[in-house]
């Protein structure tokens, strides 16, 4: 089971569709291949995979963007990024959150569990937020480029 983010946006678009998608998808991979990402075009589609930016972590490790046709003079782009790996991650640091809290703070086991239970949920909404944003802006920068 793989855990999923999707979302929709639509722009204006000029007359020719194979004109705006060749240079948004252009735009798209030049943004990704500035971020340290590989990419395959596929048609309309980019795949991406092993995101690592210098300086943070970026835990994904795949996801598409895909432009569609939608109606006259309009373009649907639809992107999905698999959150699994930013799942696990954020399990982990739940874990040693409990786990630094039991050793240092001496607090009983079960606090301990309801710390680390506690940090994980939170820490994936918070991390999955900024990923979601940093998509949007990425999908957004290369329409407007």
């Amino acid at each position: 089971m793989s855990l999923k983010y999707k979302n929709t946006k639509t722009i204006d678009g000029r007359t020719y569709f194979k004109d705006d998608s060749t240079r948004i998808l252009t735009n798209l991979r030049f943004l990704l291949h500035e971020m340290d990402v590989r990419t395959e075009v596929v048609g309309n589609k980019i795949k991406y995979k092993d995101i690592f930016r210098p300086g943070t972590f970026f835990p994904l490790k795949e996801g598409e963007i895909r432009l569609f046709w939608s109606e006259m003079d309009k373009i649907r782009i639809e992107w999905e990024i698999k959150l699994n790996a930013l799942l696990f991650f954020t399990f982990l640091l739940g874990l040693i959150a409990g786990c630094l809290c039991w050793f240092f703070l001496n607090t009983m086991l079960v606090g301990s569990i309801i710390i680390g239970a506690a940090v994980w949920p939170f820490l994936f909404i918070i991390w999955g937020q900024w990923i979601i944003l940093e998509i949007n802006d990425l999908v957004e920068t290369s329409c407007t480029m």
